[in-house]
C-alpha cells in the first residue's frame, strides 16, 4: 500500500459511537446516497478524531471537524468517506461532489470503510483549494480512470495524489 494510505482499527467505541450519530437523521442534504452512507460517514469522522491529534468533533452544516495545532491557529476539515468491499489502491479516486463545494472548509481528508469485515483507511489530506485545482471534473455518469461510474457532478482525484495524513 502507498505511504499515504494509513489502516485505522475499527474498535467498538468508534462503531458505536458512529451508529449512535446515524440513528438521529436520515436523508442528509446533497446526500449522494440518500442516507445511505450515514455510518460510513461517521465511521470516517471517528477514524480522523482516533488518529489525528488536536481535534474537536463539530459536525456543522460547513465541516466534521476543528483542528487546534497551536493555541493561535486553527483549522476546519470536511471528512470524505468512501465505503468500498476492497483494500484501498493507490490508484482508486477520491471524489468531492459539486454540490459539496458551497462548505466553508480548509481540508479535506479522504477515508475508506469497508463494513463487512468492518475496516477502515486513511486515505489522505489535501487542502481544500489545491484539491479543486489538481482535481478533474468529472459529470455524473462519466468514469474515472479504473472504470468507477461517477455517480454526480464532482472534482476526482486520484490517491496517489494525497497528502499522507503523518504531514497534517
Amino acid at each position: 500500500m502507498p505511504s499515504t494510505i494509513l489502516e485505522v482499527k475499527i474498535t467498538r467505541d468508534m462503531d458505536e459511537k458512529a451508529k449512535s450519530k446515524s440513528s438521529k437523521h436520515g436523508d442528509i442534504k446533497n446526500s449522494i446516497r440518500r442516507g445511505a452512507g450515514n455510518l460510513v460517514g461517521y465511521l470516517g469522522e471517528e477514524i480522523v478524531l482516533a488518529t489525528v491529534n488536536d481535534c474537536i468533533e463539530h459536525n456543522t452544516y460547513n465541516y466534521d471537524i476543528v483542528r487546534f495545532p497551536h493555541s493561535d491557529f486553527q483549522y476546519t476539515i470536511d471528512v470524505k468517506t468512501k465505503e468500498r468491499t476492497v483494500d484501498p489502491k493507490s490508484f482508486y479516486t477520491t471524489h468531492v461532489a459539486k454540490t459539496s463545494l458551497h462548505q466553508n472548509v480548509d481540508v479535506y481528508i479522504f477515508c475508506q470503510v469497508n463494513v463487512d469485515p468492518k475496516r477502515g483507511w486513511i486515505l489522505g489530506w489535501m487542502q481544500k483549494d489545491d484539491y479543486l485545482k489538481q482535481s478533474t471534473f468529472m459529470a455524473a455518469g462519466e468514469k474515472d480512470s479504473f472504470g468507477f461510474r461517477n455517480r454526480v457532478d464532482g472534482y476526482v482525484l486520484e490517491i496517489s495524489d494525497l497528502n499522507p495524513i503523518s504531514e497534517l
